[in-house]
């Protein structure tokens, strides 16, 4: 399952993942842009944990593991940068106000579109 769309969308997708209402309350409040590093809970549901990242993007990017029966949702804070699967068959450039959601498995994010620069990132998993 992926998804890549615009956060002013974020809403119609609550029906199908009931968690996204939790995700779209911390995102409304602005917490990811105001907290430093780090990993935390929702506070409305702790089920719903969010890392905030920065980092160099490059060409090897990040890994990210995403645990079985779980989801993550990506979204750019600060910057721009390239998502992709593993394997590099399914490519994404995520700017500022858009988001992915992905399934379980393994990605790569923070890979640089060019030059290297400067991201800041969130990644939800619920």
């Amino acid at each position: 399952m992926i998804v890549f769309d615009t956060l002013s969308e974020l809403e119609s997708y609550e029906n199908a993942f009931h968690r996204i209402r939790n995700i779209i309350e911390v995102m409304d409040r602005s917490l990811p842009y105001r907290q430093g590093e780090g990993e935390y809970a929702c506070p409305e549901n702790s089920e719903v944990t969010y890392r905030v990242e920065k980092v160099m993007t490059g060409d090897r990017g990040v890994v990210l593991r995403v645990p079985e029966k779980k989801n993550a949702m990506i979204i750019t804070l600060e910057g721009e940068m390239v998502a992709s699967t593993i394997s590099s068959d399914r490519v994404f450039i995520l700017t500022e106000g858009r988001f992915l959601m992905v399934g379980e498995g393994e990605y790569r994010v923070a890979l640089a579109t060019n030059l290297p620069i400067e991201i800041r990132y969130v990644v939800f998993m619920f």
